[in-house]
């Protein structure tokens, strides 16, 4: 919600001051995401969730496995989007991805800032938030499984809310599991690692796509 009403105050300003929409969103990102994740500390501990229970680790065999991780993610989270697009044709990969094309034309400035956001800052904010708080509350609450599958659910209704797209939807799910999976296994650090990955080369892909 937090997230939501940042993306629709914040974005919708800083787009109309700028004349681009998704730098509004990029912004909107820097500052929503960090506060939401505040509120979900704050939220972590009523429930009796503390830093200690975030799931962090930083020892070098934690973040090889997120960046080895995040190789084979890209692979299978781009394998289900290419066959997602298959299947919905021009129309299915023009809702997930057309909406920023134009704005990232605006030039190297608009993808620096999208690698900020959405590369950084999102997955650290949004690993801390789902899955070192709110999976670990709903594990200890309903049990391994169920923990790790409401987690992704919610994370991906809160994508396809945030996005205004449900073109996305199949994608985001599986890669909500995966890192609910990984951070089950081997921790906060490596999930957020992965999902880093997956991003900065989603920044990278739409950067070379656009800008050549």
């Amino acid at each position: 919600m937090i997230e939501l009403l940042f993306g629709l105050g914040i974005s919708s300003s800083v787009g109309i001051f700028l004349g681009n929409t998704f730098v509004g969103v990029l912004v909107a990102t820097l500052v929503g995401f960090p506060v939401a994740a505040l509120f979900t500390v704050r939220y972590g501990q009523r429930v009796g969730i503390d830093c200690s229970d975030w799931g962090y680790m930083t020892d070098g065999r934690t973040i090889s496995l997120g960046f080895l991780g995040g190789a084979l993610t890209v692979l299978i989270v781009y394998g289900i989007g290419f066959v997602n697009a298959s299947l919905g044709g021009t129309e299915t990969s023009v809702a997930a991805f057309g909406f920023l094309l134009s704005d990232l034309e605006a030039g190297l400035w608009v993808a620096v800032l999208f690698a900020l956001a959405h590369g950084l800052v999102a997955p650290v904010t949004e690993e801390l938030a789902w899955r070192g708080i709110v999976q670990s509350a709903l594990v200890r609450a309903e049990g391994l499984t169920t923990g790790i599958v409401i987690t992704a659910v919610l994370f991906t209704a809160k994508h396809a809310l945030l996005d205004v797209s449900l073109a996305r939807v199949p994608t985001i799910l599986v890669l909500a599991l995966v890192l609910g999976i990984v951070r089950h296994r081997w921790g906060t650090t490596a999930s957020t690692v992965v999902h880093m990955v997956v991003n900065l080369t989603s920044v990278g892909l739409l950067a070379i796509y656009v800008l050549g």
